[in-house]
């Protein structure tokens, strides 16, 4: 159980990092010229994309870590807000971030990776 409250730790820190670094970025990103931030914009996507799949596995070891805590006990309570807002922040990025993401990338060159995968997920939101 306790590395699995490590490995969960590990996750979230992850995710709330990439979250910190997009809000502490775009006071920056805001002074740009267009043509310059979709330069910009571009160089995030391989480590961010990576990043990402910390929200996922910090979800899933949340889930799992919710499960296999006592009801009763004020840790399982502590688990399930954390779950909750982990689970807010990642829709927050679906209905948000992601959106505007793909707006200002539609004309900029990515890599074959990122080009499936902002075709993977614009097929999905529709």
């Amino acid at each position: 159980m306790r590395a699995l409250m490590i490995v969960a730790l590990v996750l979230v820190a992850i995710t709330m990092a990439l979250s910190l670094a997009h809000a502490l970025e775009l006071p920056g990103k805001l002074r740009l010229k267009e043509a310059t931030y979709k330069s910009v914009q571009a160089i995030y996507y391989p480590g961010f994309t990576i990043g990402g799949f910390a929200e996922i596995g910090g979800i899933a070891a949340l889930a799992i870590l919710l499960y296999l805590t006592p009801y009763t006990s004020a840790r399982f309570w502590w688990t399930l807000a954390a779950l909750v807002f982990l689970a807010a922040e990642h829709a927050t990025y679906w209905l948000v971030t992601h959106p505007v993401n793909n707006f200002w990338v539609q004309d900029v060159a990515v890599s074959r990776s990122a080009a499936t995968f902002f075709y993977v997920l614009a097929k999905a939101n529709r």
